[in-house]
């Protein structure tokens, strides 16, 4: 149906080029359509018996729960790694239980049900703050946020809900999370950014900052200290976004969004972590060379003054068909963050040893 909107959109607007086009592109995946279809199907018929007939209806709830259990972490290699008071991640799209007319051709989003798996991963922490949380316009968010709450994350980063506070262990912790997208706390207002994060400052023992910022892709790997351009969009200055959240108060941030993993820094003491990579994506993303590699970064901080104590990067990497990272023997993405801390961050280096160790500077 989406295919079937978007060839009379264009048609309007455009030329027989793009209605071969869009021709051969639903002839390209419709063999795929089929063969899911019938892999829901016969899915269902395990669940439910041999002789279950799949409606119409049926087809989006057996769909979520097959792909539910494909892409359940909770008894993967990495959840050991998941004890810490905080489990980060950045959920890259929304949870969304029907397609709206406006998406983008690019449409970032999970079943409702799927909330479940972040759950049973042990994250705690979720910044909602990046260019696909708009896919599914303002149903989408809003759904998302309701089921984010029903389900007791601690989450941020529509325009809506830029932070949020919590305690755990007797210590409150703050947390924002911007983007350089409309409907989410906006990366480019420096007095939005300043001020939630000076407010957070005031009554927060850690304040935790999440950034969506830079190009996408390996050409975007190193750290230029100036404005990324993608797509031709001002995708932000994320050297000069973290250093300006620690000075107005940030403890720690953790950047996101180039789709590669990028260098680390500890800056006045605070730890910098300007792109986390790929973790944990879906069959359409692309996961090629570096693109498959993400660090889980464990971490510890004074709890008085926020001042990063030691950490490790743990290696991991993701295959096709994708059921979850698997631990890295190789220690690829260790290696990567090594070379990128030592050819971009020039005075406030980390110490990254061969194990995966992270000191201060000396």
């Amino acid at each position: 149906n989406y295919a079937s909107y978007s060839l009379e959109k264009t048609m309007a607007k455009n030329s027989d080029n793009v209605y071969n086009f869009l021709k051969q592109l639903i002839a390209e995946y419709k063999p795929k359509v089929e063969a899911e279809t019938k892999a829901i199907e016969d899915y269902a018929k395990k669940q439910m018996g041999p002789h279950f007939k799949l409606q119409p209806y049926d087809r989006f709830y057996y769909s979520a729960k097959m792909k539910q259990e494909m892409l359940n972490i909770s008894d993967d290699e990495v959840k050991p790694y998941f004890n810490g008071d905080i489990v980060f991640c950045n959920m890259e799209g929304v949870l969304a239980d029907t397609l709206v007319p406006e998406c983008c051709p690019f449409c970032f989003g999970m079943p409702s049900v799927f909330a479940n798996g972040y759950k049973e991963a042990g994250f705690n922490l979720i910044s909602v703050g990046n260019n696909h949380a708009n896919d599914f316009r303002q149903y989408g968010r809003e759904n998302t946020a309701k089921i984010l709450d029903k389900m007791g994350f601690n989450w941020a980063g529509y325009a809506t809900k830029p932070s949020c506070t919590f305690t755990i262990n007797g210590v409150k912790y703050g947390f924002c999370a911007f983007s350089p997208n409309t409907a989410i706390a906006y990366l480019h207002d420096k007095q939005l950014v300043a001020n939630t994060i000076k407010s957070l400052r005031k009554t927060c023992d850690i304040v935790i900052v999440s950034m969506h910022c830079g190009g996408e892709g390996k050409k975007y790997r190193h750290l230029t200290r100036q404005d990324d351009y993608y797509i031709e969009q001002n995708r932000g200055n994320a050297y000069q976004f973290a250093h300006d959240a620690i000075d107005n108060g940030a403890d720690i941030v953790l950047g996101h969004g180039p789709h590669v993993t990028r260098a680390i820094e500890i800056y006045k003491g605070k730890f910098i972590a300007y792109s986390m990579g790929n973790f944990f994506t879906y069959n359409t993303i692309n996961i090629n060379d570096e693109m498959g590699l993400a660090p889980i970064f464990r971490f510890k901080v004074n709890a008085s003054t926020g001042n990063f104590i030691s950490g490790e990067i743990i290696s991991t990497y993701q295959t096709k068909p994708n059921k979850g990272p698997h631990i890295d023997p190789q220690k690829r993405v260790l290696k990567i963050i090594q070379e990128l801390t030592a050819a971009d961050i020039y005075d406030n280096l980390p110490r990254i040893s061969n194990d995966g160790k992270i000191l201060p500077p000396k």
